[in-house]
Parts: C-alpha cells; sequence; structure tokens
C-alpha cells in the first residue's frame, strides 16, 4: 500500500500540486493544488485485492488525470483498467450528488442570513480601513456579508467580512461561477471584473463604472466568460491581483496567472496592479489618484457644443401636461390633506394604463417607497382598484418593506439595486414614489441647505439611474403654508410641483405652484369618498378605505374673521394638532389608515387644561376658533382644517 500511496503521490507532484500525506482509498480527497489554504485539488483511489490500483486527480477548476498501478510494473490489462475507471466514474458521480445536496442546503442558508441581515453601516471598521462604501451589501451584528449571487441572479452563498479583515464562505456553498455586481451594468459600455471587494469597491471609486465581484483568483476566469457571454458587446477589463509575496515564497503568482488567463480567454483588456497585491491595497499607499494612474483613467474634460449640434427632444409626458419622465416632482399638504391619495391614484392609473382623470398615461411598471405602513398603502390600493374596477394585484405596482434615507448616498445605491431586480421582472420602473421626505429623508435637518443638497443629490442619482418620474410627497412648512418645509433647495430642484388643500367642507384642492418648462395646468378638484374593501375585521366591522373622486373645482373662498389669533388661541390649535399627530402615530404602529383619525372635542378641553388653560379661557376658544375657520366642530369631534 506504501508503494501505491508514495507512486499517486509522485504523479500528482510531478503535475505542480501538493497531495495530502495520506490518500484515502474509495472516497473523494480533498487538497491544495498550490500549497495554499484552498480546496481545488482533488483525488480518488481504488485499490484492487490484487494489489494493482487506478486514481484519477485534479483541480477543480480545468485539469483531470488519471492514473493505473500494478505491482509487478506491467501495464493493466483492458479489463482492469475498465473496471477502475467505473469505479471512478462512480465515486465523482456520487461526490458530484453528495456537493450538489450540500450547496443547495448552503444557498437556502445564504438566503436566511441575507434577508435577516441588515444595510450595513458605512462606519464599519474594515469599510473605514479599506476607504470604500458598502455598496449594497449588508452586515450582521459586526460581520460583513457580502452575496455571492449564481448566473440567474439568485444567492448561493455568502462571504463574511469580519472587522479584522478575517473573511469566510459559507461552509457548503457554491462559489464557482458566482458573482457581486456593484453598478448598473445595462447602463454602461465597459465594466471590471476582479478578485475581492475591497479591490473592487475601489476600482468603483476610481472609475465610476460598474465592477464585478469573482471573489477569488480560482473563479476570475469563470466569471469573465459568464459575463462575457451575456454581453459579448461590452468591453470588459480584467483587473488582476499581483500576488509578489506568494510569488516570493512558492514561485507562483496565482493573482496574475488567474488575471492573465481571463483576459486571454475572452479578449479582455488587462490591468495588473503594480504592488503587492491589490488595487486597494495600492489606495491605501499611494491614493486613490495613484489607482486611476495605473488604470489609464482619463479625467473627463470640460467641453463646450454649438447649439446646432444639441438635439431637440419633444417632451416624453408620463402623464400629458403634468408630470414628464426622468423628472424630480413634488406634491405637498398639511396633514389630512390627501396627499397619499392623490399620489396612490396616480401610481395605480399609470400602473394599469387607465386615465388620469381625462389625461392620457403612459402606462408602465411604479415603485411606491412608503415611510407608512404597508397595509395601509395595500388597502388603498385595493379601494382604488374596487372603485375604478381594476385588479391592482396583477399591476406592476412594487412597494418599500423599508424607507430609504436619500441624504445617505449608500441608501440611494440601495434603492437603484432594489430597482434593477424589479426592472429585470417587469421592465423599467416609470415612476417612483417617495411618501414622505421626512420619513426617507436620512440622517440629517430638512432645514439645513447642506443636508437637503444631499437629499436632492440621493434622489437624482436614482433619477439618473432609472430615467424615472420621481414624485415626492412633502408636508408643509410650519409657517408658511404655502411651500414644501425645510430648506428652499428642494423648491430650486423640481420639474414641477403641487400643493393639496382640504377645506371644511372635504374638498381636496390641486393647484400648480411650480411648472419648470412648461404652462401651469388647470387647477383640479377631488371629494374623498369611502370604499368598503368586502372583508371584516376581528370585531366583524366592514374594513374601508379611500380614494378621490373627481368635483367641480372652485377657488378656495376667503377665510373670513380674525386675521391673528390670541394666546390661548394659540396654544389651543397648538395641542389639537400634536393630538392629532399622536392618533395618527398611533393608526400608524397599528397598520391603519392615518387619515382617520379623529379627536374628541373634551379630549381637546383636557390637554387644554393641562396647559394651563382656565375653564374661561377654554370657552372662548371654543367659541372663537370655529370663525376663523380654523377648526370645526362635527358632533363630539373637533377638526383641525388648517
Amino acid at each position: 500500500m506504501d508503494d501505491i500511496q508514495n507512486s499517486l503521490k509522485a504523479e500528482i507532484s510531478n503535475h505542480g500540486m501538493n497531495p495530502p500525506e495520506y490518500i484515502e482509498p474509495g472516497k473523494i480527497n480533498r487538497f491544495s493544488d498550490n500549497g495554499g489554504r484552498n480546496k481545488n485539488g482533488w483525488c480518488t483511489l481504488f485499490v484492487n485485492p490484487d494489489g494493482s490500483a487506478g486514481a484519477a486527480f485534479g483541480n477543480w477548476k480545468d485539469f483531470e488525470k488519471k492514473w493505473f498501478y500494478n505491482p509487478n510494473g506491467k501495464a493493466l490489462t483492458g479489463k482492469q483498467q475498465q473496471d477502475l475507471t467505473k469505479q471512478i466514474a462512480q465515486a465523482r458521480e456520487k461526490a458530484e450528488l453528495e456537493q450538489k445536496a450540500k450547496q443547495a442546503q448552503a444557498a437556502k442558508k445564504a438566503d436566511e442570513i441575507w434577508n435577516n441581515a441588515k444595510p450595513a453601516d458605512p462606519r464599519h471598521d474594515y469599510l473605514v480601513k479599506k476607504q470604500i462604501r458598502p455598496h449594497g451589501i449588508k452586515q450582521s451584528g459586526k460581520v460583513l456579508i457580502i452575496p455571492v449571487y449564481g448566473d440567474q441572479q439568485q444567492i448561493i452563498s455568502v462571504q463574511e467580512i469580519f472587522q479584522n479583515g478575517t473573511k469566510k464562505f459559507l461552509p457548503g456553498g457554491k462559489i464557482k461561477g458566482g458573482s457581486f455586481i456593484m453598478g448598473d451594468i445595462h447602463r454602461d459600455d465597459t465594466f471590471y471584473i476582479g478578485e475581492g471587494f475591497a479591490t473592487m469597491a475601489t476600482i468603483r471609486k476610481s472609475t465610476d463604472k460598474p465592477c464585478i465581484v469573482a471573489f477569488n483568483s480560482g473563479n476570475l476566469k469563470r466569471v469573465a466568460q459568464t459575463f462575457k457571454d451575456k454581453y459579448p458587446e461590452k468591453k470588459i477589463i480584467i483587473a488582476a491581483d499581483n500576488d509578489l509575496e506568494t510569488e516570493k515564497k512558492t514561485g507562483s503568482n496565482p493573482g496574475r496567472i488567474a488575471g492573465e488567463e481571463a483576459a486571454r480567454a475572452i479578449g479582455a483588456q488587462l490591468f495588473i496592479c503594480p504592488v503587492n497585491s491589490d488595487f486597494n491595497d495600492l489606495q491605501q499607499a499611494h491614493g486613490i489618484d495613484t489607482v486611476r494612474k495605473a488604470l489609464k483613467i482619463k479625467k473627463k474634460q470640460f467641453q463646450l457644443k454649438r447649439l446646432s449640434e444639441i438635439e431637440f427632444k419633444p417632451p416624453e409626458w408620463l402623464i400629458n401636461s403634468l408630470f414628464e419622465k426622468d423628472t424630480l416632482n413634488m406634491v405637498f399638504g398639511d396633514p389630512g390633506a390627501a396627499k397619499s391619495f392623490y399620489a396612490i391614484d396616480l401610481a395605480a392609473c399609470i400602473a394599469t394604463g387607465k386615465d388620469f382623470h381625462g389625461m392620457e398615461v403612459k402606462p408602465g411598471p411604479v415603485v411606491y417607497i412608503a415611510g407608512e405602513g404597508q397595509n395601509g398603502i395595500k388597502r388603498r390600493f385595493m379601494a382604488w382598484g374596487i372603485r375604478h374596477n381594476y385588479n391592482t394585484d396583477e399591476a406592476p405596482i412594487f412597494i418599500s418593506l423599508m424607507p430609504a434615507g436619500l441624504c445617505d448616498p449608500d441608501q440611494a445605491q440601495w434603492v437603484i439595486n432594489a430597482i434593477k431586480q424589479v426592472s429585470e421582472d417587469c421592465g423599467k420602473p416609470v415612476l417612483i414614489v417617495f411618501d414622505t421626505v421626512a420619513r426617507n429623508f436620512g440622517p440629517g435637518d430638512e432645514n439645513s441647505t447642506q443636508d437637503m443638497s444631499g437629499f436632492i443629490s440621493g434622489a437624482d442619482l436614482i433619477r439618473e439611474q432609472s430615467r424615472a418620474c420621481l414624485l415626492l410627497v412633502h408636508h408643509t412648512g410650519h409657517g408658511d403654508k404655502s411651500r414644501g418645509r425645510g430648506a428652499m433647495a428642494l423648491k430650486g430642484a423640481l420639474d414641477a410641483e403641487f400643493r393639496l388643500e382640504k377645506d371644511d367642507l372635504g374638498t381636496v384642492r390641486v393647484t400648480n405652484t411650480k411648472m419648470k418648462d412648461f404652462k401651469p395646468p388647470a387647477p383640479m378638484a377631488f371629494k374623498i369618498r369611502t370604499v368598503e374593501l368586502g372583508i371584516t375585521d376581528e370585531d366583524g366591522e366592514e374594513v374601508t378605505s379611500a380614494i378621490l373622486d373627481d368635483t367641480e373645482y372652485q377657488p378656495l373662498p376667503t377665510t373670513q374673521g380674525k386675521n391673528g389669533r390670541g394666546k390661548w388661541q394659540n396654544i389651543a390649535i397648538e395641542v389639537l394638532q400634536n393630538l392629532y399627530e399622536t392618533y395618527r402615530q398611533r393608526l400608524i404602529s397599528k397598520e391603519y389608515d392615518p387619515d382617520q383619525a379623529r379627536v374628541k372635542i373634551n379630549d381637546w378641553r383636557i390637554a387644554c387644561s393641562e396647559k394651563g388653560m382656565s375653564r374661561q379661557a377654554w370657552a372662548r376658544v371654543k367659541e372663537t376658533l370655529p370663525q376663523t375657520q380654523e377648526v370645526k366642530f362635527e358632533g363630539d369631534y373637533v377638526y383641525c382644517l388648517k
């Protein structure tokens, strides 16, 4: 048996591989094919009772060789070779079936890990050290999670990166052919392929081109071939590692060799990192401009064109005379002014192709990024479908499961990544709604010009990548009800803006307050109608929602009575607004429609009393405020009209 072992190990060594100390017969033995920590090498050995033996060995990438042994030194007979070859094939088939079962199990586990993880914190130690952005990866505890996607863009495994930089793949998960994409390949004619996440994040940072992570040198050629087959018309550039330290120790440079093989296989341009070992190391040692220089990136030059050379394009209306494609738009109004109902009306018309109150629409998929409960949004779309006789479940409407903080460019990129998945299934969305600005603002102050500029940049990034019509739903200012809340930079960035007001009779008026390049459209008016959804709640009560129905537009009547308010009137209005907001949030937490919030007159009186208001002051407030048309009473309830 020692002779068989020694002879087989010598044969394996002759092919530049490092065999294990002992090769167990009848099993697939795995080992490194280059002296490193990988398990790309394999060998299976079978020994017959007469002392003859057969084996097959190779690596999982592209090499396999058969070997036969006879103790008397003579060649094996054809029958002996045939029997051993059959045993080897059966062992390989069994091993491959076992491996596929393990990979399927690992893929399921990887999907669970990914779905339970949270978006990666840009301040994670590894990201800060590497000077890179998260690019849509996630985080579980302190561990970064990078998904490994298969050919059909399904998760087949994950790579974990710990704070100290240690990397680990999910045991049993398939890596061969797997990749992770940064950026939008569909929108660019050039993209890069390389090994590690940090390497490709650095190249993405230095080139602004889509980048593909192949995860290791052994996978580089396979990934390059996959993407060349999928995008034959695009230019692919291989960004190879340069393992100079490994070469000193072993005489082999796997990063450079893999890069050369991948580039040769698909006819791609090749750039090899000029230092040990990758382009992220180059950035940390010498700066991002050195990376650009190594990749021969030319800075964009400022250019001028004659007016006659610029092509004239007529407007592409999404809704005729209201909203264009590839624009940033906003509707704003007080709480309860039916802003969300208006946005849902728009979205449902576009997704189904129904005209928007007589105006032609260009139908297409819709993305609705909701900051409030998804169940409430679902009910509103159901109500719209019942009222207009459409099955909204069959329409291409996609609802977010969480808000997106557009001040953070990484969160804007998450939205873009999610939109890509929608685009592959149903085509590119033509309308993206953010309801509301406050819920989708992120870490910042709406009143800060700098923070608002960050929000606008995030929205513009999504618009530029999608070429969709973006619609923001926003609240009015605290003091100035004629404009949206926060820094004026937002209004300056808009292509179109509309104000919604609801009067004491329940009429919702929509008026244009900005139209960048076109004639302002005529104002519109609606009534909020209750729609029964055909289901009951746990108490047996009919579940309802509401929709907007057309009504004749008439200008809002001029406010009569006092123009100003006294001390206790101001306090009473503030208390009432706070009560409404409290009740709205309570409904949202239970996933009910927040516009159904109501305040009892007695609750308002008690809350005013707690603010120090006397009985006499309360009586005067209750008598005088309705005269200003700022509140109205209906039975036991009080309604805030402004």
